[in-house]
């Protein structure tokens, strides 16, 4: 348990680190948020590749296809992550998503059958009630917008989740290097092609949008060439992939090696606070990215926070025969 804490903190830690730096990029240099989604998960891909070990062929069948479907939930992941912080702050998205803990736990009883104990339904629930008031405090107009891209980008994270876990009992013997091979080449080919599918839809838009297009383009996200070739998003987006993506896929992996799904979506609770904590530093060097929360914002902030730490300081004894032995943690 006690380094599965530690590789869920350090994943924590480097989420918080993405988060602001994503809103900064989005906000101030007008980055396409598919065309930043996708070039991240590319440039992870490359670093996963560096630092790959070779794997089996049998490790290779066992993992590839769930790799296919990681990389596909993280970029609906971090397209759904980087449209929310077009209306709201990296805190105060990073407060929404412990409902995660919530959605995890769902998912872990559906596929795994782990019951979760009485005192994690009162920690989901302060998690819940916190979560729907404090979307209740934000400004009308954008509340329904953002329930429902956090609510996608939950899905996919939990989703996510829940997959490298059966990746893990499928394939006990593959070490984290040898899994971020793997998920090094689909997440370098799937970020390849998307990007190839965005830059046709874009020449579509370029040659026929009048023809073709009733909607615009902005109404869907969908960039522009301009938007797919703007040097800034380009480079910010390959930088942040390449050391920052890659670093957060590692600790993911290593965490969910020697914890359960469960135990690393609760050690989110600390990501609102390191998250603001980064958003206030920052302010200080005048790229105020600080969010403005009332007292009313940091009671519910607490609410939600509480709920995570209940579930974590009050682990339950739960019964472990029937749990692989990679994952008796608590």
């Amino acid at each position: 348990m006690k380094i599965g804490a530690l590789y869920a903190l350090l994943s924590v830690i480097t989420w918080s680190i993405i988060s602001v730096i994503t809103r900064f990029c989005l906000l101030n240099y007008e980055a396409n948020i598919l065309v930043f989604a996708s070039m991240q998960i590319f440039a992870g891909g490359v670093a996963l590749l560096l630092i790959r070990k070779p794997v089996t062929t049998e490790g290779w069948k066992a993992g590839v296809g769930y790799s296919w479907l990681y990389t596909l939930l993280q970029i609906f992941r971090n397209f759904f992550l980087a449209a929310v912080y077009l209306y709201i702050t990296s805190t105060e998205t990073s407060l929404l998503i412990n409902i995660e803990v919530v959605v995890t736990a769902i998912l872990a009883y559906i596929f795994f059958k782990r019951k979760p104990h009485s005192s994690d339904i009162v920690g989901m629930l302060v998690i819940t009630v916190g979560i729907i008031l404090f979307i209740r405090t934000l400004p009308e107009a954008i509340q329904l917008r953002v329930s429902i891209l956090v609510s996608l980008a939950v899905l996919a994270s939990c989703t996510r989740a829940i997959v490298v876990e059966k990746t893990t009992i499928a394939s006990p013997n593959t070490s984290v290097r040898q899994k971020c091979g793997i998920s090094g080449f689909t997440m370098f080919w799937g970020g390849t092609s998307v990007m190839l599918f965005l830059i046709l839809i874009a020449l579509v838009e370029h040659y026929f949008a009048k023809e073709l297009m009733a909607i615009p383009f902005s109404m869907l996200y969908l960039p522009k060439l301009t938007e797919i070739f703007h040097p800034m998003t380009i480079i910010a987006a390959c930088v942040t992939g390449f050391l920052l993506t890659s670093l957060s896929t590692y600790l993911y992996y290593a965490t969910l090696q020697t914890a359960t799904a469960e135990t690393f979506m609760t050690f989110r609770a600390f990501q609102p606070m390191l998250t603001f904590g980064l958003e206030a530093w920052i302010a200080v060097y005048s790229i105020d990215l600080r969010p403005d929360l009332d007292t009313r914002d940091y009671i519910l902030a607490c609410i939600i926070i509480l709920g995570s730490f209940l579930i974590l300081i009050m682990p339950p004894k739960r019964v472990e025969e029937n749990r692989s032995k990679q994952y008796m943690t608590d």
